[in-house]
C-alpha cells in the first residue's frame, strides 16, 4: 500500500513538473515583448559619512603605539566636542606594523637587505555625520586636532531603502508603458504577465557623490554635497494578443 501511494505520488509530481516545463517553454513560444523600465530619483543627502585617522611611526613599537593612542584619542575627544554622537565614531582599523628599508641588487633588481628602521602604528576612524551642512567644519577641526590622514566623505541618504521601493513600483509602471507603445505598432496588445526580473544586468544604482584627498590642511573645507542618484530598473515580460 505504501509502495502504491508512493508511486502515485511520484506519478503527480512528474506530471506537474512536466507541466510546468511545457508552460515555460510555451511562454517562449507565445508572441512577447520584454522591456526594460527604469525610474530614478536625485535626493539630496541627510548623513555625511567621514574616514580619517592617525598614523605614528617611532622608532619602537611601544612609541608608536603611545604616540598613535594619544592622537587618535585626542581626534576621537574633539569629534564629541563638535557634536558627533559616540555612537557615530567607529574605529575601522588598528594597525601596528614594522617600517622596513630595502636594498636592492642594481643589476637584478632583487632585495639583497632588509633594515627595521621603525614601527608605524594606524588608527583609522569612520564617522557618522547627520548633519551634512558640518561635514567639511567637523572634518577641519579632527584634522587640526591629531588626525593626519583623511581618505574621504560620502554622502548618503537614510531612507533610501524607502525610497527605492516607491521607484520599483513606478519602473515596472514605466515597462508597462513603453510595452504598450511597442505593441500598439504591432497591431496587438497586452496580454498576460509573464515575467518580472527586478535589477537586470547591474540592478538598482546609488550614485553617490564622494570626494577624497590625502593632504586636509586645518582650514574650514568648503562641502558641496549635491544630489544622490537613486536609481531602479525591471525587466518585465508580456505575452502579445491580438487587437
Amino acid at each position: 500500500m505504501l509502495n502504491r501511494s508512493a508511486l502515485a505520488l511520484a506519478a503527480v509530481s512528474l506530471t506537474f513538473a512536466s507541466a510546468n516545463a511545457q508552460e515555460r517553454d510555451q511562454k517562449f513560444t507565445l508572441p512577447h515583448i520584454t522591456v526594460t523600465g527604469t525610474s530614478f530619483a536625485e535626493v539630496k543627502p541627510d548623513i555625511a559619512t567621514l574616514t580619517l585617522g592617525v598614523v605614528s611611526e617611532k622608532p619602537t613599537a611601544a612609541e608608536a603605539e603611545s604616540e598613535n593612542a594619544k592622537a587618535a584619542t585626542s581626534a576621537i575627544a574633539r569629534l564629541k566636542e563638535l557634536g558627533v554622537d559616540p555612537k557615530d565614531i567607529k574605529t575601522s582599523s588598528l594597525v601596528l606594523a614594522p617600517v622596513m628599508v630595502e636594498e636592492r641588487d642594481p643589476k637584478t633588481n632583487g632585495v639583497v637587505k632588509r633594515t627595521l628602521t621603525g614601527y608605524r602604528a594606524e588608527n583609522g576612524l569612520t564617522v557618522t555625520i547627520r548633519d551634512v551642512d558640518k561635514a567639511g567644519v567637523i572634518a577641519s577641526r579632527v584634522v587640526a586636532s591629531g588626525a593626519n590622514f583623511y581618505r574621504g566623505l560620502y554622502f548618503r541618504v537614510s531612507d533610501k531603502d524607502a525610497r527605492e521601493d516607491g521607484l520599483r513600483a513606478a519602473a515596472v509602471k514605466e515597462a508597462m508603458r513603453k510595452a504598450a507603445l511597442y505593441s500598439h505598432g504591432a497591431a496587438m496588445k497586452l496580454g498576460r504577465l509573464l515575467a518580472i526580473e527586478p535589477n537586470p544586468e547591474f540592478g538598482a544604482a546609488d550614485l553617490p557623490m564622494q570626494r577624497s584627498s590625502e593632504g586636509l590642511r586645518a582650514v574650514v573645507v568648503p562641502i558641496e554635497p549635491g544630489n544622490v542618484r537613486i536609481e531602479a530598473t525591471v525587466s518585465a515580460t508580456w505575452e502579445l494578443v491580438p487587437e
